[in-house]
């Protein structure tokens, strides 16, 4: 499962960044980050060739997040209020103490400046063209979470400058439902009055800078 959210996160560091046009570099960069500020949630799914998938759910102000794994192990987690709260499998709910998000929810805009990338062809899907970006992610660059190097070719929208999904050969995840009132991310009850876990059983990735 540790591999599994690291993944998650390395491939979210690639969601807001890069050109549509070479020799335009900081005017599309600078596009690409002022329209994911402005969005407020978005839904993330992620599926593998090993039978994998996650979903996940992030709202902004206030930062609430919403992650549902399934496969070997099945976890759903909430994360608010500076608190993770988890269940494994059929298990009860717990509730763990966390400085920041598992995952920053600003994921969207966090690497607009990153390095590693290149832009490669349009793409076309459905009669729409879509611009492309050829990302290479920095192995372990997640803080305390072991990460190998990582080859994406991601696709956004050359109207809105927004990301639309992103493939690789360990997974391969979808970016929808930007703003989409659906996205309410509300504690359970149940969640809401679970017992304090103690320490994580297992580190949680904690980004706060884009590779270098």
């Amino acid at each position: 499962m540790k591999r599994t959210v690291a993944a998650l996160a390395a491939s979210l560091f690639a969601l807001a960044a890069g050109p549509a046009r070479a020799d335009d570099l900081a005017t599309i960069q600078t596009a690409m980050k002022a329209a994911s500020a402005n969005v407020h949630s978005f839904r993330i799914e992620v599926t593998s060739p090993m039978g994998m998938s996650a979903v996940m759910t992030v709202v902004r102000e206030p930062a609430r997040v919403h992650m549902q794994f399934t496969g070997l192990m099945n976890v759903e987690t909430y994360t608010t209020d500076g608190f993770l709260y988890m269940r494994l499998g059929t298990a009860g709910w717990k509730k763990y103490a966390t400085p920041i998000p598992a995952i920053k929810t600003d994921v969207v805009r966090s690497l607009s400046e990153a390095e590693h990338m290149t832009v490669g062809p349009d793409v076309t899907e459905n009669g729409a063209v879509y611009g492309s970006l050829l990302v290479k992610t920095d192995a372990n660059m997640l803080p305390g979470v072991p990460t190998p190097t990582a080859a994406l070719t991601c696709t956004y929208d050359k109207r809105t400058y927004l990301m639309r999904a992103c493939t690789g050969d360990a997974f391969s995840e979808t970016i929808t439902g930007y703003d989409d009132p659906a996205n309410a991310v509300a504690l359970p009850p149940d969640a809401a009055n679970a017992p304090d876990g103690g320490p994580l059983p297992f580190a949680l990735p904690t980004p706060t800078t884009a590779p270098k």
